[in-house]
């Protein structure tokens, strides 16, 4: 009925998406600022009680006031012709009481574990405020399609006071979720906790701790104790049981004492699975206080020296040229780092690509973002990732850019082992790579804790802080100093998306979106040119993309949205760097064999 409704000249209503006891939800149009917004609108039947218009207020003035990426944005509250609305942000995803019933024997432990940390953060922030939701449950969370967790309806919540216990709160909340002090009328932040208990209880088995009548739920939350978790999934961790518990604990005392330290136990749990998942291959696993192995520390600490540029080619030009003739197409990659000019600035993340009509080009990995290098043939595949690891190695030292190696197809990666730069010996199977990438976001999320825990924004800024002194060096870090680069290169994506396509997506697609800030960069290869390997949602998160010779005008249009890689001869490629919508044809860099384990060899020698 209020299809095309424009409020108070602003707002325009298209179609209702969400109803509850309160409201309709619509999605609507900001005209002003050109954008989706969700509306709530107070029910007609409702207006006339004085108690559900002044609990409409309420839910929007807390959550207005309440600024935290896991709970909903609201923009702004208003009246049109009695009609009481208030205007939140637009979400695209679904509430976990839908993905629940999709996933009858719970959802993957990482994934509880991630909405858990999300959901814990958002709940510590609110109490932070003074504000008790009250009603925690899966149909008030949201899920984004980035699976960010946004914390919805506070129709219910209240600012806590500094009093022994509430008065006139029986009832309020939903009985399934309630802790056994909200049916006597006390709810403080100790409830929501034991809320985000069943939520989690729950999201790991199926079911919530008690079910029957809402009499029956109140005697079973006050009297009862449930099924531990693990006995009903057996391979739910230990210390992930026994925190669930806790936080069902009848007492308020006796539950975790708030919603950081719930965060950061699950935040603990969820790295130690991560890195188990990898194995022993991971060098720097964070020791109790978070941060990489004492050898580890001591390498990045050394002064090392970054190799000659004589180790690629003489810098004879007419030499480099006529080698280049004998090859084909393609050119040594020491001249293209050699056609730099003398005063360009040498950044950690400069990689020579090829030569493009214009001359030599070098690109700054850290401004495209992240890279996808597919083709149809494999050897060429190789020799670009090469002269991009090779590039790097040239002049970033260890303390600035770390890596990660996947080399499941066993292609020749392997020559660089030894190198101080890596993170982890030579990954040579894809379970391993795939527990790497987890490892990766865990990586980029306590960066963001110390950039936000600073008030910086860019990791330049906060490691500059860092080098200054204005900053104590975070232990945790690669390094135990200012946060170096961290560049993960899989030299062939399909077998990952073979072994775990959802995680290698998920993962691969959270790093995509938010790595960069941090200094944390993917460069993924394929020789696979196929829907399955590159999918829609991974290309549409890599932004920089080198398309080499492949098969068919298709296949062209898998890597660049484009024909015209299916014309290229051995030794070209196309190059569509982030933010160009048209490619540029070059000829691709190529470093000898001979030349990559010289440069290995002298960084090896000072290990």
């Amino acid at each position: 009925m209020y299809r095309g409704v424009e409020l108070n000249g602003r707002y325009l209503l298209a179609e209702p998406i969400g109803q509850g006891a309160m409201g309709e939800v619509w999605l609507g149009m900001d005209r002003r600022l050109n954008r989706p917004v969700a509306v709530k609108l107070l029910l007609p039947f409702q207006r006339g009680r004085t108690d559900r218009v002044e609990r409409f207020r309420r839910e929007a003035e807390i959550a207005a006031a309440l600024q935290h990426p896991g709970i909903t944005v609201v923009h702004d509250v208003g009246e049109h012709e009695g009609l009481l609305f208030f205007v939140m942000e637009y979400l695209k995803g679904e509430d976990l009481a839908k993905i629940i019933r999709r996933c009858p024997a719970g959802l993957s432990i990482d994934r509880v574990l991630s909405v858990g940390i999300q959901l814990a953060d958002a709940l510590d922030a609110a109490h932070r405020r003074g504000v008790v939701h009250r009603d925690i449950k899966p149909a008030n969370i949201m899920l984004t399609a980035v699976d960010r967790v946004k914390v919805c309806d506070f129709g219910v919540a209240r600012i806590m006071e500094p009093t022994a216990g509430e008065t006139g709160t029986v009832g309020v909340g939903t009985p399934l979720y309630s802790a056994p002090e909200q049916f006597d009328g006390r709810a403080g932040a100790q409830a929501d906790l034991y809320s985000l208990g069943c939520v989690l209880y729950e999201l790991l088995t199926g079911c919530t701790p008690f079910q029957g009548s809402p009499v029956e739920l109140m005697y079973k939350h006050k009297h009862e104790v449930p099924a531990p978790v693990d006995s009903l999934r057996t391979e739910t961790p230990s210390d992930l049981n026994s925190l669930v518990m806790a936080l069902l604990d009848k007492a308020p005392r006796k539950r975790p004492h708030g919603g950081g330290e719930v965060k950061e136990t699950l935040r603990a749990l969820r790295r130690r699975l991560r890195e188990a998942a990898v194995g022993a291959a991971i060098v720097v696993s964070p020791q109790e206080n978070g941060g990489p192995e004492p050898g580890a520390r001591r390498a990045a600490r050394q002064c090392f020296e970054p190799p000659p540029a004589s180790l690629l080619g003489s810098g004879d030009v007419e030499a480099d040229t006529a080698r280049s003739s004998r090859d084909g197409h393609a050119v040594r990659l020491g001249r293209v780092l050699r056609s730099m000019p003398t005063d360009t600035e040498v950044r950690p993340l400069l990689v020579g690509l090829g030569e493009s009509p214009a001359g030599g080009l070098v690109v700054d990995l850290a401004h495209l973002s992240h890279m996808l290098i597919a083709g149809d043939e494999p050897a060429e595949n190789a020799a670009a990732v090469h002269s991009l690891v090779v590039s790097i190695l040239m002049h970033a030292v260890p303390d600035r850019v770390r890596m990660i190696l996947v080399d499941s197809q066993r292609t020749g990666l392997s020559i660089y082992a030894g190198i101080p730069h890596l993170l982890t010996p030579v990954l040579t199977t894809p379970e391993k790579a795939v527990g790497a990438l987890g490892w990766v976001v865990e990586e980029m999320e306590r960066r963001y804790d110390d950039l936000a825990e600073h008030g910086y924004r860019h990791i330049h800024a906060y490691n500059e802080a860092v080098r200054l002194g204005r900053l104590r060096r975070p232990e945790h870090a690669v390094g135990g100093g200012p946060h170096p680069y961290v560049i993960v290169v899989v030299e062939e994506l399909a077998d990952l998306m073979a072994v775990a396509r959802r995680e290698t997506e998920d993962r691969i697609g959270k790093l995509t979106r938010l790595a960069r800030a941090v200094g944390i960069h993917l460069v993924l290869a394929t020789s696979q040119v196929t829907e399955r390997t590159l999918s829609r949602r991974l290309t549409a998160d890599v932004p920089s993309r080198l398309a080499l010779k492949t098969a068919s005008i298709d296949r062209s249009e898998l890597v660049i949205d484009l024909p015209g890689a299916e014309r290229l001869v051995k030794g070209e490629a196309l190059f569509l760097p982030k933010g160009e919508s048209k490619p540029a044809r070059i000829r691709c860099a190529t470093v000898t064999e001979q030349e990559i384990e010289s440069v290995v060899a002298h960084w090896v020698r000072q290990v």
